[in-house]
């Protein structure tokens, strides 16, 4: 028996057409979030208020958790002259 595409329904496409959209925002999430993360690293402020505020919301905080990122902790100083 061969596969043949005409032979499954348009809800099993719809759950593939979901599986995907939920690949690619996983994929656009973690290149923000690496990106973000270099900046943040250098200890500006705004640079982590960012990065903590990418980390909330849905689906964003579950992609996170599945990250292992925790929202970093700011000592109050900036690196501002």
């Amino acid at each position: 028996m061969a596969f043949d595409p005409g032979m499954l329904g348009w809800p099993v496409w719809a759950l593939y057409a979901l599986g995907a959209l939920y690949l690619v925002g996983f994929l656009v999430f973690f290149f923000r979030i690496e990106s973000a993360a270099k900046r943040a690293a250098t200890g500006d402020a705004q640079a982590v208020e960012r990065y903590n505020r990418i980390l909330g919301g849905f689906p964003n905080a579950l992609y996170a958790r599945m990250l292992g990122r925790r929202p970093l902790e700011t000592d109050g100083r900036s690196k501002q002259a």
